[in-house]
């Protein structure tokens, strides 16, 4: 392949590019992007943009370089150490632009001799950064976002982190739901090589990914584990490495299906959200657990975010010498931590340019892979972006860039612990072994779980080590187990045994193969036990013999470090016992048979009890220094006699007190009673049964309360006297010094009568005559126990119920002691029941108690009232009403009949239980009578309503009459007028001025009255009077009375002034009003006008008025005859018409009426009188 040298050119390239670019500041841009993002509905943040690297600037995963730095002349090695003193890093360091190229390296894609003039401007733009193109975020190195800078090769990474990465038998799945929205390609050629999917529009998110199998062994689930990766959304927008905006374009996202596993995708391309879940293999079932994983090769201003869906980051690492940066921000509508490294090309793995994340309980995170660059401005210009974007649609990728991912930390993970256990099988194993014998085989294993460790940190030896103790020998037989399968890997091992150590040392072979690592080992040893080379210890009844060891691994890393790790200690034991005394046995003697129980009626018995031993065999490793049988006695009895046997024989007897006889002692304190042996047990006394017989019997006057038991009879006592005994050996050997065993309990029964006592009742009136036929209810006052505490008689249930006979007296059953209450039930007829409850409480020794009661006369009140209009209205009680009261079902006929007193009141005292029906038979004056039948119970108790002396309230309705002043014509109500209300003898009820409501009268006597108007209201004209009757009925009667308002016809004269001559003397003229008003009266009246000299201007037309007021009524209004003049029209007419010579009026609505009169003069001829007579109108 040949090379090419492009230094010079390229520096040349740089040198010719101005100082200043015009790109948009980062904020602005970030500001303006957030903006479209939004109106686009895309969830990115600011810094989210995207952009793609140039063909020839990219970092090319698919290329291999191993070609060796060009040195370059010593210009440009002049220029290059200018622009390092620069400290202009921002795209290139050292080792990246001024390195030599091949042709299928940094600036050609495979088959480019040379790089074409039109592609120089590109070439000069992506490698010239504008002076504020800066890494984003934090240095890592530095403890930001959480990171631990550590030294690479030195770290001690924790072993509870399974590692996430490829394997040998890891596979690539692509998967896709997205029909046609979605293209399938190839990247080809170079290392990294696999299959890529490319969106063609926005209806693919979330349905396409890949899976990768195997890529981890979650051992807390016991499965293996998958990444499945959806590709859960996307921008269709980019930009350019000038901040211009780029549109209709799409990521790329591909997976490699090589050796190592790779993330792809475009550097130019658009933004993308990775949703990455960790499932069981095969399925889409999440395994949360703890996970470590690597990303590799950050760089060239990439960014990549992660966000965990579930869990916590339990750690972040980076070398001290890291380059990358940390920073938070939101991206695709989430909060991200995103990590970016400068333009420096890295290929193959270069520590500072990596991180590693160590994941708590999760099952799954988000990656994002945004465009390389910093904020808005991409690096890539727009040309390379879209003929990046170009190639992907071809289905088949030369040039692509990719996030490398492993599982390998900055250094081992801690070294692997050891656990050893014992046991007499390999299937039962554990801290502690027993053998049988102390000559018996047994094993030992030793577990450790070999962590997974990336290939640089394989040990170079393993071996685990265990050291025999005395007492212990190697059987020559030993294994190497896999767990959980137990396959044997002996092979693996290298087996070495001498002078009772035993040593396992992994082969080369087996530390070289990554199938050593991550599993756990089982290293079994068998052994035996040696007694010649222990001394035995005694403690407590047994003789032991035991040893104690524990092994050790011993790890050494391929880079020197190495770490041993101890085992916990085991022990495994053999052991003698002494002989353990059969358990005694207690009887009570039956006369031929042993029993364990017995039963007793009365206290009048005695009894034997029998306390038998089983002596153990004579041994020489065991001796009884001593033996003793022990019986405490219940408080009841006390002893008679006793007597200790050997079969049938009798060794020795003993009285009431106890004593001595032969070789044995019986001591007797209060109720204890101890037999022991003088001395050690006797010879003779070994394998033979002991019989210890002792007579008991009652003290005399003892309480049994302690011992009564629940019985299924509880008039019936039993008391249960337990007993138990007890038999101590003390031994020469061995602690205890002494041992002791209980003998089962035996039982005797005593039966004994339950006590009971009676309660009498006695019932008088208030005068002490015996009341006989009164019902009582016997109750429990309290929850009433038996002896032994059983529930006899709950608290308020009822144990009798009694009835008083002719001498006022009832006697209950007999009752269990405690505490009752009697309560009356049912009085005698004609009194009510009491309230009264007695308590009465039996007491041991009681055979009798009495309770008194006293009863009162039933009482119930019949209380008449007036009925109230509002609920404030005070109580108006009514009295003089009558009622007759009868039992319902005798009828009225022999009702008695009773009278209200001044209170409204009637009492009605001794009614016996029954239904009574009473009603009113008078009523009060201006009440309505209530015509209704009430009927009230007096119930067994002699209560009504449950109560003594309930009273039943009736009420009487009243009468109400409400009188109106109105307007005849409008029927509105007139105020003003006095009007008075007298009753049928000229009485008078009330006298009132009308208002404009009307006027209420209540509790007038049903009957005639005559209303009268004493003074009309001004302006009307009095009405007549009027007859009102009242009726004897509740509802409002309404009565009216109306009046004719007066009102007013002017009458106008007209005459000519110029026809006018005084000499014939004064103009006189007369008008007649006839007519009827609205109450029917007719009306007939006359008035006259005369002109004269003072009141009238002969120069005009002269005109005269005159009024007559009248009831409001039809009208006729017309002028009289006169000399001279003759009428010449009418007109001026309001409130009635022209009819002919005369105007008539209507004026029936109360309206005034007018009318002009004017008339002409005919003649001169007459001569005119002046006298006349007027009327006045009298309304």
């Amino acid at each position: 392949m040949r090379k090419r040298f492009f230094r010079k050119a390229v520096l040349a390239a740089v040198i010719a590019v101005p100082a200043v670019f015009s790109h948009p500041d980062s904020r602005a841009l970030a500001q303006e992007e957030g903006k479209a993002i939004e109106r686009e509905k895309e969830a990115a943040g600011a810094e989210e943009q995207e952009a793609w690297n140039s063909e020839e600037e990219m970092e090319n995963i698919s290329e291999d370089t191993g070609e060796e730095e060009d040195t370059g002349s010593e210009d440009a090695t002049d220029l290059e150490n200018q622009m390092d003193a620069e400290g202009d890093e921002g795209f290139f360091t050292e080792n990246d632009l001024f390195s030599e190229m091949e042709e299928d390296d940094l600036l050609f894609s495979e088959g480019e001799e040379a790089v074409p003039e039109e592609n120089m401007e590109n070439l000069i733009d992506l490698y010239a950064a504008h002076a504020g193109f800066v890494q984003e975020g934090l240095p890592v190195r530095n403890g930001n976002g959480g990171f631990v800078p550590v030294t690479n090769g030195e770290a001690v990474f924790s072993s509870k982190y399974t590692r996430l990465g490829w394997n040998s038998n890891s596979a690539v799945y692509p998967w896709s739901q997205a029909g046609s929205s979605v293209l399938a390609g190839q990247k080809i050629q170079g290392a990294v090589q696999g299959p890529y999917y490319l969106p063609l529009d926005n209806r693919a998110k979330g349905k396409y990914g890949f899976r990768v199998t195997n890529v981890g062994f979650n051992k807390e689930a016991n499965t293996s584990l998958d990444l499945l990766m959806t590709c859960t959304d996307y921008l269709d927008y980019t930009y350019d490495n000038k901040g211009a905006k780029m549109t209709d374009l799409m990521p790329i996202f591909g997976i490699s299906d090589t050796d190592d596993l790779w993330l792809l995708f475009a550097d130019g391309l658009p933004a993308q959200e990775i949703k990455i879940d960790i499932v069981k293999s095969g399925t889409s079932t999440p395994v949360p657990g703890n996970y470590r994983f690597r990303w590799l090769d950050i760089d060239l201003y990439q960014r990549f975010g992660i966000r965990l869906q579930n869990g916590s980051i339990g750690h972040r690492y980076a070398t001290k010498d890291s380059v990358v940066n940390v920073f938070q921000t939101e991206l695709f509508s989430k909060n991200y931590e995103v990590l970016t490294a400068p333009a420096a090309k890295v290929e193959g793995e270069v520590p500072e340019h990596t991180v590693v994340y160590e994941v708590d309980q999760s099952a799954g995170f988000y990656l994002a892979i945004l465009s390389p660059g910093y904020g808005n401005v991409s690096k890539n210009p727009a040309k390379a972006i879209q003929n990046q974007y170009e190639e992907a649609l071809t289905g088949t990728c030369v040039s692509v860039a990719g996030l490398q991912w492993d599982a390998k930390g900055y250094g081992p993970v801690e070294y692997p612990k050891l656990t050893k256990k014992t046991g007499n099988t390999l299937a039962e194993q554990g801290a502690f072994n027993d053998l049988v014998n102390i000559s018996d085989e047994f094993y030992y294993t030793l577990q450790t779980e070999i962590p997974e460790e990336h290939p640089a940190y394989y040990y170079g030896s393993c071996t685990i080590t265990d050291a025999l103790p005395a007492g212990v020998d190697f059987a020559e037989d030993a294994a190497v187990k896999m767990l959980p399968s137990g396959e044997n890997v002996t092979s693996w091992f290298q087996l070495t045994a001498k002078d009772d150590v035993v040593s396992f040392q992994a082969t080369q072979a087996a530390l070289a193969s990554s199938a050593f690592y991550g599993k756990t080992y089982e290293f079994q040893i068998k052994a035996r036990m040696d007694a010649s080379e222990m001394t035995p210890s005694y403690s407590g009844n047994v003789c032991s013999y035991a040893v104690k060891n524990k092994g050790s691994i011993t790890c050494r890393h391929k880079n020197g470090q190495e770490g041993t790790n101890w085992s916990n200690e085991v022990v495994s034991r053999a052991k003698v016992q002494r002989p353990e005394p059969e358990k005694p046995q207690k009887w009570i003697i039956d006369g031929t048979a042993k029993v364990k129980a017995k039963e007793y009626k009365g206290r009048d018995f005695e009894t034997v009890y029998e306390i038998s031993q089983q002596i153990p065999q004579n041994t020489e490793q065991w001796k009884i220094a001593g033996l003793h049988i022990q019986d405490e006695l219940a408080d009841c009895f006390e002893l008679k006699s006793a007597k200790l046997l050997v079969e049938q024989n009798v060794l020795a007897s003993f009285g009431t007190s106890g004593g001595t006889d032969g070789n044995w002692k019986l001591s007797v304190k209060n109720q204890l009673l101890k037999l022991s042996s003088i001395g050690s047990l006797p010879e003779s006394s070994y394998g033979k049964i002991l019989r210890l017989q002792l007579s008991v019997r009652l003290k005399k006057g003892c309480s049994l309360q302690p011992y009564y038991a629940v019985n299924q009879n509880p008039d019936i006592l039993e008391a249960h006297v337990y007993n138990m005994a007890s038999v101590i050996f003390e031994w020469h050997q061995g602690t205890p010094a002494s041992v002791f065993g209980n003998t089962d309990k035996t039982e005797v029964i005593i039966k004994e009568d339950t006590p009971k006592g009676t309660i009498t009742v006695r019932k008088k009136d208030p005068s002490g005559r015996n009341l006989q036929g009164a019902v009582f209810e016997v109750k429990a006052a309290a929850d009433i126990y038996s002896v032994v505490g059983t529930l006899l008689l709950s608290s308020g249930e009822t144990v009798d119920k009694v009835t008083t006979d002719e001498s006022g007296t009832a006697i209950s059953k007999p009752l269990y002691m405690g505490k009752y209450t009697v309560e009356e039930r049912t009085p005698p007829k004609g009194y009510v029941v009491t309230s009264k409850v007695c308590d009465v409480e039996l007491k041991e020794g009681d055979a009798q108690k009495t309770a008194v009661f006293q009863n009162e006369e039933t009482l119930v009140c019949i209380k008449k009232v007036s009925k109230k209009e509002n609920v404030s209205d005070p109580d108006r009680c009514l009295a003089g009403v009558s009622f007759l009261l009868w039992e319902k079902t005798q009828g009225a006929d022999k009702g008695k009949l009773y009278t209200t007193d001044a209170n409204g009141m009637i009492q009605i005292k001794g009614l016996v239980p029954g239904t009574y029906v009473f009603q009113e038979k008078t009523a009060p004056d201006g009440y309505v009578p209530d015509g209704r039948s009430y009927e009230f119970t007096v119930d067994e108790n002699g209560l009504v309503e449950q109560e003594q002396g309930h009273t039943i309230t009736v009420e009487n309705g009243y009468t109400k009459a409400e009188f109106r002043k109105t307007d005849k014509a409008t029927q509105k109500t007139v105020a003003g007028a006095t009007l008075r209300l007298t009753d049928a003898k000229g009485k008078i009820v009330d006298t009132w001025i009308s208002g404009t409501t009307p006027h209420r009268i209540n509790r007038l006597a049903a009957g005639e009255y005559l209303l009268t108007e004493l003074e009309a209201p001004k302006g009307y004209k009095k009405g007549a009077p009027v007859k009102c009757v009242i009726q004897n009925e509740e509802a409002v009667q309404s009565f009216e009375m109306t009046d004719v308002k007066l009102v007013t016809i002017q009458v106008d004269k007209v005459i000519h002034g110029k026809e006018i001559v005084w000499a014939h003397g004064n103009p006189v003229f007369t008008f007649r009003l006839q007519g009827t008003d609205l109450d029917g009266e007719k009306y007939t009246y006359y008035d006259t006008v005369e002109f004269t000299r003072e009141n009238t201007d002969t120069s005009k037309d002269a005109r005269l008025s005159l009024s007559f007021e009248v009831p409001a009524g039809v009208y006729t209004v017309s002028e009289c005859r006169i000399m001279r003049y003759e009428l010449e029209k009418i007109d001026g007419v309001s409130g009635g018409k022209i009819n002919g010579k005369e105007v008539q009026f209507d004026l029936s609505m109360n309206q005034n009426g007018t009318a002009v009169f004017t008339n002409k003069k005919t003649t001169d001829r007459e001569l005119t009188d002046t006298g006349f007579v007027r009327n006045v109108i009298i309304p």
